[in-house]
């Protein structure tokens, strides 16, 4: 049974759709009447794209052979094993070329993830034969129109960085003009040096979320991460609300005027309806890197007699300090973080004393060794 515009009613159709000897054709040639008439009807090219526009193909494909129930001549997110171009021809249509298992697990999930945010390695790839007569090309080449016409944008926190150090750096979505609520969203996150120089990071970025709903960040070596957010409150146009933090680690190996630049990329949202909701893709978070300050150990830019008590701290109660840890504490450079470094902390205070009164802890006026006793004594509970 084919339908078409006005000659049988829909429910009649599927009604018929659920005899066992019936297979119904939904408006076959709407494709063909789109291309030839040009009207702009919703998702006009999609059905372009996917349908044959040959009124000619399409009747002799309604008349001819009925597929059994086992075919499938295109099913997208089946994409594990993924597709290979055996011959060459920029097409994954031919024998041996289609991947996919018939079952969408995880792994299938993950790879069109990571192809929806662009990430390297993951192109879009096209299941039809690049000489098929009837197949015709999205005249934008992609499935959003006009991303001129986006206003919400992922927008990235200031953050400064050192070497060793793990940064989080917030990410806020700024939402725009219009009446839809988003419930949901993706996007890759690429992080590049100066000069475009990819980063030798030593570990995976993560993202951490502050919001209420469900997420799933898949990294792509160490500088990519695509990210799916989902099940999220419904955030309505013209709020912004922050969604969690990027965070990764500065290699010790950083050079200290270095910048990193934080790039968004393949990034959109959707409704509880599944409306698209496009994203601008133009904002880039900056990292400056610094260079540590000897005896700073909580990098507030300032050596002062709470870095004693988080160096004494660290002796006393850390089994197993980190790397980035023994980089502050050591200040002797014997790879341990001890007794020694307190001293040597101490008169790095010393030198300092007018510009730290918080030191004082007996009042005399004074920031000295007698300070130092005190607070070891406070930190040891006596």
């Amino acid at each position: 049974m084919w339908s078409g515009p006005r000659n049988i009613s829909t429910a009649m159709m599927r009604t018929f759709e659920n005899r066992p000897d019936t297979i119904v054709s939904d408006e076959p040639f709407y494709a063909h009447y789109l291309y030839k008439t040009g009207l702009d009807h919703p998702g006009k090219e999609e059905i372009i794209a996917s349908q044959s526009t040959d009124w000619n193909e399409v009747a002799c494909t309604c008349i001819g052979d009925i597929p059994d129930s086992s075919s499938s001549l295109y099913d997208a997110f089946d994409v594990i094993p993924i597709d290979i171009d055996v011959n060459q021809d920029g097409d994954f249509y031919d024998e041996g070329e289609r991947g996919g298992d018939g079952y969408i697990e995880a792994a299938d999930v993950i790879v069109s993830l990571k192809r929806a945010t662009m990430m390297p390695g993951y192109p879009n790839i096209r299941r039809v034969d690049v000489d098929y007569p009837f197949s015709t090309p999205m005249d934008n080449g992609g499935r959003i129109a006009n991303r001129d016409d986006a206003t919400d944008a992922l927008l990235f926190g200031n953050i400064e960085g050192h070497p060793g150090e793990t940064v989080q750096v917030p990410v806020t979505l700024r939402r725009g003009e219009g009446n839809v609520s988003l419930s949901g969203l993706v996007s890759g996150f690429s992080i590049v040096g100066s000069n475009d120089e990819v980063p030798e990071l030593t570990s995976e970025i993560s993202f951490n979320i502050e919001i209420d709903g469900n997420s799933m960040d898949i990294p792509s070596g160490n500088e990519f991460l695509s990210l799916l957010l989902m099940d999220l409150a419904d955030l309505a146009p013209n709020t912004e609300t922050l969604l969690g933090t990027l965070d990764f680690t500065i290699p010790f190996s950083a050079d200290t005027e270095d910048i990193y630049y934080i790039y968004t990329q393949g990034s959109s949202g959707t409704s509880s309806n599944y409306d698209v909701i496009v994203f601008e893709d133009n904002f880039i978070g900056v990292v400056p890197i610094l260079a540590n300050i000897t005896g700073d150990f909580n990098q507030d830019s300032s050596v002062d007699v709470l870095d004693i008590v988080l160096v004494v701290d660290l002796i006393l109660y850390t089994e197993n300090p980190s790397e980035y840890e023994v980089l502050l504490g050591d200040l002797n450079d014997d790879g341990l973080v001890n007794v020694l470094d307190v001293v040597i902390l101490v008169n790095i205070i010393l030198g300092l004393a007018e510009e730290n009164p918080a030191g004082d802890l007996n009042n005399d006026g004074l920031i000295n060794v007698l300070d130092v006793v005190i607070l070891v004594n406070i930190i040891l509970g006596g």
